[in-house]
């Protein structure tokens, strides 16, 4: 049985663009495939048609709107990590969302090599998933 590469790609959602801008080239001086999306609702349609190893998003109120919203962004194959990033941190959101599925929530300002750093460790657990 031949073993199907998995996706290495990393789509990062943010409407800012200076922020967008920073964290994404940070991940590809790491030599990563990086995507972006500048809306939700761009995340969501990128993500229902293509795999993702990792989504990093800023917009939190559509994951806590709606108890669906972390599956529907994971897509068909619902693999792909997830880590939110927001300048809210409060335990009642933490926990809300790491219930609903969120692998990380990392509060801003964030230090690109801590991020960097923790990409690369959510990728190594994505492809540990997917080869098992």
């Amino acid at each position: 049985m031949e073993k199907r590469e998995q996706p290495s790609r990393i789509i990062i959602g943010c409407g800012e663009a200076a922020p967008l801008r920073v964290i994404a080239e940070a991940l590809r001086n790491e030599g990563l495939e990086v995507e972006t999306a500048r809306s939700h609702k761009e995340l969501l349609r990128k993500c229902q048609h293509r795999e993702y190893a990792l989504i990093i998003t800023r917009f939190v109120a559509p994951l806590i709107d709606s108890p669906k919203a972390v599956a529907r962004l994971r897509g068909r194959e619902r693999r792909a990590r997830l880590f939110v990033l927001s300048h809210t941190h409060n335990d009642t959101l933490v926990v809300t969302l790491l219930e609903r599925g969120v692998n990380q929530f990392l509060s801003l300002p964030i230090y690109t090599p801590r991020l960097t750093r923790k990409v690369t460790q959510e990728l190594h657990k994505f492809r540990t998933i997917c080869q098992s």
